[in-house]
């Protein structure tokens, strides 16, 4: 196990640098197998492929972990791949709203707009999918909000317990939507329909038109 993930790391890297590698180059041969993830056999992008090297297989990082339900952020000024699970992923013991893009999350003061409206985009079709915002603070530290849409209902999760905040904990909801408001700073997001005393929760989320 522990060859395959090393390979499937270093595969990521070979696509964003083809075959540089050390002082000299590496070579691999293609490797025309069928890939199947939890048993669904998954059709590979043209732009992508498989490659054996040495008996091991490398394979496209994010392609196999977008299927697994995960998310993969790659900085090329910090030389770091992260990597955030589904649905509720683990808290890195140190995280601020600076970093929170290598955990593969979406500040809500500056948007991946792309990613966001992928998430939309996607609940809409009804295919589940996952993000998580980092909500800035002015004195709590960061509030990771997680939703998670399953097919049918939106699942919402806010973290308290690494902020500053006496309640410290961590609040879920479910909704049956999202819903875009248009506003003078921009077109903001909510989930509607949720259950519990509050019927809306907000996104933190506002993109200007």
């Amino acid at each position: 196990m522990r060859k395959f993930i090393c390979g499937t790391l270093f595969g990521i890297l070979l696509a964003l640098a083809p075959f540089a590698y050390a002082s000299g180059t590496l070579e691999m041969a293609l490797f025309p197998v069928k890939l199947f993830v939890n048993g669904k056999e998954k059709d590979i992008p043209t732009e992508q492929a498989i490659f054996n090297h040495n008996g091991s297989a490398y394979v496209p990082l994010r392609f196999v972990s977008e299927a697994l339900g995960a998310k993969v952020y790659y900085d090329g000024d910090q030389g770091t791949i992260s990597i955030s699970a589904a649905p509720y992923a683990i808290m890195p013991r140190t995280y601020s709203y600076s970093t929170a893009p290598l955990n593969g999350d979406i500040q809500n003061r500056h948007v991946d707009r792309e990613r966001f409206m992928e998430f939309v985009f996607n609940t809409l079709q009804k295919k589940p999918d996952w993000i998580r915002i980092a909500r800035e603070t002015t004195d709590s530290g960061p509030l990771p909000t997680s939703v998670v849409f399953d097919g049918y209902m939106y699942h919402y999760f806010v973290d308290y317990t690494q902020s500053s905040l006496d309640d410290r904990i961590i609040y879920a909801t479910s909704c049956n939507s999202i819903e875009a408001v248009k506003g003078e700073d921009g077109t903001s997001y909510r989930l509607t329909e949720c259950r519990g005393k509050s019927k809306t929760e907000s996104l933190y989320i506002t993109l200007k038109d």
